[in-house]
């Protein structure tokens, strides 16, 4: 994998339903440079880790669990795992515009 430019963070935990758009929203960037999609499963007891597993054909993406609940703790462990310079952080019920990470940079 080329050396990536941005990783961009879900922290989620229990929000299932809304954590599959997130994602795709992330997979459908218009972005020409090399980034991953983190996801950090900040323990949650529902369908989390299947919503990701369901799009993991994507190299892409990664799913991260994350067992000590808390927003920080959760935000940390993305940046831990995160293999490039710039961190983004999305939220687990937000839907990013196609050219988001784009602008960011």
């Amino acid at each position: 994998m080329p050396d990536l430019q941005i990783s961009a963070i879900i922290c989620t935990h229990n929000r299932d339903h809304y954590l599959g758009a997130a994602i795709e929203s992330l997979l459908a960037q218009d972005f020409a440079e090399a980034f991953e999609v983190i996801v950090v499963d900040n323990a949650s007891s529902d369908r989390t880790r299947e919503v990701v597993e369901a799009r993991l054909s994507d190299p892409r993406l990664r799913y991260v669990y994350e067992a000590v609940t808390g927003l920080s703790v959760a935000r940390n462990t993305g940046a831990k795992v995160a293999q490039s310079p710039i961190l983004a952080y999305l939220d687990d019920d937000a839907v990013a515009s196609p050219q988001w990470l784009r602008v960011l940079l």
